[in-house]
C-alpha cells in the first residue's frame, strides 16, 4: 500500500512488501525485469530496495528512511533498482504510465525459513502525490 499523500524525493512511498516465490527454496534467482503500472500518472521513477528479510521497518510512510544501520543490516539488503522515469521504457496513456526496467540481472536469494519470499520497498525520486493503490509492480525472475 502506498502513502496516500504527497511524498518527496527520498521519502518512503511504500514499505516492505512481500514478493512471494521469488526464489525456489534453498536456491537463487536473477531479477531480470520490473514493470511498474502507475495509475496516478506521476510519470516519475521509484527506487526499489530489495531485502532478504522483513525484520525491521524502514521508517514511516511519507517520511525519509530513518532505520538504523543495524536495522537495515538485519533485513539483509539484496540491492536497489531504479525504475526509470519518462526518458525510457515508458507506455504513457491518458490516466497513467507503464514504466519498464529490463536487463537488471540482480542475484537474489531468500531466507530458507521464508519459503522463497523476498521483500521490496519503494522510495520516491521526486515530489509526487500517490493514492493507496497507485503503484502495481510485476517482476520477472529467472531461477538459477
Amino acid at each position: 500500500t502506498c502513502k496516500a499523500a504527497a511524498t518527496d524525493n527520498g521519502d518512503i512511498v511504500f514499505g516492505l512488501t512481500k514478493i512471494p516465490g521469488a526464489c525456489l527454496r534453498n536456491s537463487s534467482s536473477l531479477l531480470k525485469s520490473v514493470v511498474m503500472l502507475d495509475t496516478d500518472d506521476n510519470q516519475v521513477g521509484v527506487d526499489l530496495w530489495f531485502f532478504k528479510k522483513n525484520k525491521n521497518v524502514l521508517g514511516t510512510l511519507g517520511d525519509v528512511v530513518n532505520a538504523s544501520d543495524d536495522a537495515i543490516k538485519a533485513n539483509m539488503p539484496l540491492g536497489c533498482v531504479t525504475i526509470p522515469d519518462l526518458d525510457s521504457g515508458v507506455g504513457d496513456y491518458v490516466l497513467g504510465t507503464i514504466l519498464t526496467k529490463t536487463g537488471i540481472d540482480l542475484v537474489i536469494d531468500s531466507d530458507p525459513a521464508d519459503e522463497g519470499n523476498i521483500y521490496v520497498a519503494g522510495i520516491g525520486t521526486a515530489t509526487k502525490t500517490y493514492t493507496a493503490s497507485g503503484i502495481q509492480l510485476t517482476f520477472g525472475f529467472e531461477v538459477l
